[in-house]
């Protein structure tokens, strides 16, 4: 585990380099011991919810993030029942799930790999996407494989009238995006493209650091961009036709600075996507979709061995080739009455696979494990003045390795009742499954995490959520919510030791994996408000998450790694009107929550046996060590002008104000016999501007 954590650490340092040109602001010092039926933006207005949000993409763009690119996962990390995994990155937890248990999609189509530059965004640029939802609970019957929460993205339509696009650049990205007719009214096309120069300004910087700095690599190599096409047609008005493609690229290779060492690691998506909508009359539509999804991740480590690094590199590998083909039809009955329907196929190859040696592949042609899920669903829901009720049920069947198979039953209910012109109570119960796992032996945010179907070795992960709360709008434009829920998860997957991955010590993955279960239950609540020019919200989670595994710390529970116990967010815009008349805003993002959980050593004790005398290591249990509170605070002044036909964005951000060294993890130095705190963020500036035209 140590190669493992260590290789973790340059990659912060390195982009944390990158980011700031800060390195005299990093530190490591010692560690210490043991209406209101639905939630929208619809402007800077918002009515509080529950277990669901509707996101405007264009009135996040005043968010700070270290990259300068604010994104939908940036704003949801922000939302109660959810908590920020790893520092700025695009990881979060939500209600005691892991990130694997969270289901990202683009137009219906998972998205297996969300991050960017390490977490620092997401490979969907805003500009292609017109709106998000958010559902943690009370899901649709159409929401499946998940245990945890769905980020439903939609893309933009495309202008059938006139052309426009954008151009921008920030400090780590720059992008174009052009939406424009072919055929009026018939036929539009949607481009963008985006690019990092992360190799360029990294090697460029460090020519006068790695001197100073001994662990900095003295050069990386780096491959990062995104590729977006979308072609719509509408034969008639009541008929549209797309099809879409997304790619998207993270590669990084370096050397550590002494040469004892090479990482090469990185992901990639590939999306194809057609789809077609229809519409008979005002109350009946059907859809029909054909997709293709490609996701590979790769992390391999090669070691100096006798003076050749190829004689010892080990890593990690998934691939995923995903065929889908869904169809769906909606009938409203009347205006209170509606009924949705729909089918769905999967057919998925995954390839996990463990590297050993730098030209052999362990399973990587002879273990592709084959899978099929066949979903019908179907859900029935009444609406009227002041009441709103969902029943929504969907039957899985799965087949996977060595002829695996199950039948899986899901149902989910959600019930919201107006008490009274202001104040409603919403409830919902939830039964979930999902057919893959994450084995996160490594969390870090990053793509990297190993997936695995469900087989022989480990049954669907499954879950049980219920959530009970009220809602209420108050007069002069303030709002809230509050409500608490319980979950209890089974199938869960811990893997015993990841760190195996990149040693002699490899093995097949199906080893040392724990079977069991979690729990997890909180208190979530959210304040919005105006007054005058100020708007803001406060968001806030009190919660607990434990694991429990029968052949693991003798079956006794221990704290799940990002049960963060306390979570709190706020977020305050301040519009000002200046003489120009031009919209300006300043935004304030606090932040504090519980550290997350880390396993370290109790002690050491000699060993009576082979090899005797040697000094071993003493665990009390995993994760038996909080770290330190997170604490931080973010500013940033945004100001757009318009022209005629033009407008331009300009937004200047400071990441972690304070300058507080919140600790990302906790690594052993054996030179001084200490564990000590790693930090990867101090203070951070960024630019984001933006040209519409």
């Amino acid at each position: 585990m140590r190669s493992v954590r260590r290789s973790h650490k340059i990659l912060a340092v390195v982009f944390l380099l990158l980011l700031a040109a800060l390195p005299a602001l990093a530190q490591e010092p010692e560690g210490r011991s043991d209406t209101l039926a639905t939630s929208h933006i619809v402007a800077e207005r918002t009515v509080a919810g529950t277990s669901f949000y509707r996101i405007n993409t264009a009135q996040i763009s005043h968010l700070i993030s270290p990259s300068g690119q604010a994104d939908v996962i940036k704003y949801v990390q922000r939302l109660p029942g959810v908590s920020f995994t790893m520092e700025g990155t695009s990881a979060f937890s939500v209600r005691g799930g892991n990130m694997g248990n969270n289901h990202l999609s683009l137009d219906g189509v998972t998205l297996y790999g969300i991050s960017h530059l390490f977490g620092l965004t997401t490979v969907t640029p805003s500009s292609i996407i017109a709106d998000s939802e958010f559902c943690l609970g009370g899901f649709e019957s159409g929401d499946g494989n998940l245990l945890a929460s769905h980020i439903r993205m939609k893309s933009v339509a495309g202008d059938f009238q006139r052309p426009h696009g954008e151009l921008s650049l920030s400090n780590l990205m720059g992008a174009a995006f052009i939406s424009t007719p072919i055929v009026k009214e018939k036929l539009s096309a949607v481009v963008s493209a985006r690019w990092s120069p992360v190799q360029l300004e990294y090697n460029a910087l460090a020519k006068h650091w790695t001197g100073r700095q001994s662990e900095f690599p003295a050069s990386i190599k780096a491959n990062v961009y995104d590729l977006y096409g979308k072609i719509a047609w509408k034969p008639t008005d009541k008929q549209q036709l797309f099809f879409s493609w997304l790619r998207t690229v993270d590669h990084y290779a370096f050397d550590s600075a002494g040469g004892t060492s090479h990482d090469d690691l990185g992901w990639s998506n590939n999306l194809l996507l057609l789809h077609w909508h229809g519409r008979a009359d005002r109350r009946s539509a059907l859809s029909a979709d054909l997709s293709v999804n490609g996701f590979e991740s790769r992390q391999v480590q090669g070691r100096d061995f006798l003076g050749d690094l190829d004689i010892s590199s080990y890593g990690i590998q998934s691939r995923i080739q995903e065929y889908r083909a869904n169809v769906s039809a909606d009938i409203a009955f009347t205006d209170s009455w509606r009924a949705t329907a729909g089918l769905t196929y999967l057919h998925t190859i995954f390839c996990p696979a463990v590297l050993r040696d730098a030209e052999y592949l362990r399973g990587a042609s002879d273990d592709d494990i084959r899978s099929d899920l066949a979903t019908i669903h179907g859900q029935l829901s009444y609406e009227h003045e002041r009441l709103t009720a969902r029943l929504a049920l969907r039957l899985n069947a799965f087949w996977g390795e060595a002829g695996y198979r199950c039948l899986v039953p899901e149902w989910r209910f959600k019930l919201n009742l107006h008490l009274n012109s202001w104040l409603a109570i919403e409830g919902t119960y939830d039964r979930l499954a999902q057919f893959h796992h994450s084995l996160e032996g490594i969390p870090t945010g990053i793509t990297l995490d190993m997936i695995v179907p469900s087989g022989p070795y480990a049954a669907p992960e499954k879950a049980d959520q219920v959530y009970v709360g009220f809602m209420g709008s108050m007069p002069k434009g303030w709002s809230f919510s509050l409500g608490g829920y319980a979950k209890r998860m089974t199938g869960l997957i811990f893997y015993a030791d990841a760190g195996q991955f990149f040693s002699a010590g490899a093995t097949d993955w199906r080893e040392n994996l724990f079977i069991g279960t979690g729990r997890s239950y909180g208190l979530e609540s959210l304040l919005r408000g105006v007054v005058g020019p100020v708007s803001g919200q406060i968001a806030y989670t009190l919660s607990k998450t434990d694991r429990k595994f029968p052949d693991l710390n003798e079956g006794v529970p221990f704290p799940f790694k990002f049960d963060r116990r306390h979570n709190l967010s706020t977020d305050i815009d301040v519009s000002i009107a200046g003489k120009s008349k031009v919209p300006q805003k300043i935004h304030a993002a606090f932040t504090y929550t519980s550290g997350s959980w880390e396993t370290l050593q109790a002690g050491k004790y000699l060993s009576y046996f082979f090899p005797a005398g040697e000094v071993l290591n003493y665990y009390t249990h995993p994760n038996n060590y909080r770290l330190p509170d997170y604490i931080r605070l973010d500013l940033s002044y945004s100001l757009s002008i318009k022209g005629a036909r033009t407008e331009h964005d300009i937004t200047l951000g400071v990441y972690n104000v304070l300058n507080r060294h919140n600790a990302y993890s906790l690594t052993w130095d054996a030179e001084s016999g200490r564990w000590k705190q790693l930090s990867i963020l101090p203070i951070l500036p960024s630019v984001s501007y933006v040209f519409h035209f």
